[in-house]
This record gives C-alpha cells, sequence and structure tokens, in this order.
C-alpha cells in the first residue's frame, strides 16, 4: 500500500552535531553530485509530500528545499529524540516517520512497509531493526506520545533505545532493504562510501 498524506509525517533528522565527522553538518555532505538530504528529499516525496526537516544550523540553506524545517526545543544539541520531540509536536498528522539525514539510500520500500505495518498492527511506536540489532532512528511515531517523550527528556535521558524499549515499540525487521540504514559517522566512512 501506499502511505496516505493524511497518516504521517516524513520527519527527516537533521539536527546533530556531525561531532565525529569534524562537526559538518551530514545532510549537506555530497554524493553523486547531490546533497544527502536531497537523495533522501527525492525518494521521500515518492510517498508523501507531507515533510519536515529538523535541522539546528544552516537553517536558511535547508529552508530552500520548499519544507518546514524545525529546531529542537532542547538546547544544546539533545540528541534524536529532541528533534524527534519537537516534530510530535509541530506536525498536523497522528504518525511522523524520521529518517536520518545521513543516509542517502533510503527507500522508498523502507517507508511503505511502516506503513503496511501499521495497517495490521495499529500500535502507536514502531521501531525498525535489522540483524545488527534496532535502528532506532527510523521509526513511526504517534503524536499522542508527545508528552511521555517530552518527559523521559526533561528527566535527564537521552538514550534513544531506551525510550523505545520502555514504551514497548513494536520492532519492525528489515531484511531486504539493508541499504537504507548505511549512514555516514566518520570521514573514513564517508571517503569510503564517497568512493
Amino acid at each position: 500500500m501506499s502511505c496516505p498524506d493524511n497518516l504521517l509525517t516524513v520527519v527527516i533528522l537533521a539536527g546533530g552535531r556531525g561531532s565525529r565527522l569534524g562537526d559538518q553538518d551530514k545532510g549537506l555532505l555530497e554524493w553523486q553530485g547531490k546533497r544527502f538530504i536531497e537523495h533522501i528529499l527525492n525518494n521521500v516525496k515518492q510517498v508523501t509530500n507531507n515533510i519536515v526537516i529538523n535541522a539546528n544550523r544552516n537553517v536558511e540553506t535547508y529552508q530552500e528545499y520548499g519544507h518546514p524545517v524545525i529546531s529542537d526545543d532542547i538546547e544544546d544539541y539533545a540528541g534524536p529524540l529532541a528533534g524527534m520531540l519537537s516534530a510530535l509536536r509541530s506536525v498536523k498528522t497522528p504518525y511522523i516517520i524520521t529518517l536520518p539525514c545521513d543516509a542517502p539510500l533510503t527507500t522508498v520500500a523502507l517507508i511503505e512497509q511502516f506503513c503496511d505495518t501499521h495497517e495490521k498492527e495499529q500500535q502507536k511506536l514502531y521501531v525498525a531493526s535489522t540483524d545488527d540489532g534496532l535502528q532506532p532512528v527510523y521509526a513511526m511515531i504517534h503524536t499522542l506520545l508527545a508528552d511521555n517523550l517530552a518527559q523521559y527528556l526533561a528527566d535527564g535521558h537521552r538514550k534513544t533505545q531506551s525510550w523505545f524499549k520502555e514504551n514497548d515499540a513494536l520492532s519492525i525487521h528489515f531484511d531486504q532493504q539493508v541499504t537504507s540504514f548505511l549512514n555516514i559517522n566518520t570521514e573514513a566512512e564517508y571517503q569510503s562510501f564517497a568512493d
């Protein structure tokens, strides 16, 4: 099935510091003549026009792509959960699907598998997993969980996997779209990928 626009907003998480990559903004790294964010947007647009970018710097650059850009409500780069919370508080759809900005090979099939699973299961929280374990920045989250997440962060917690486990997230195992989970964290990984 396709993902109905009234169900979800795709949130691209580009709010990180990129500390392991020399503080570079990973969403703006280039590959095959396009920025990572452009590769991701081109794929997501095949599924939905509801797209939000979460960014804490280079906001004007991200705004050039024509989608709403939101920043974390929590300062000092509090991690992906902070971006998720800002998105949950700002979207008009009941669900968000989150994707990292440093995974330019993210596929349409990955997003559609979230939608297919939700149609059958009707849960409030889903998280991707592979043979390597949970992939917690790839998630489908109901906006009703915003207050729960806000409290978790207010209590000083930042661990993404822990929040999903505490809230009994339904794990969706992906074995077909594994390239979607290839993300770039270091200069060496970027050079290897770009080559």
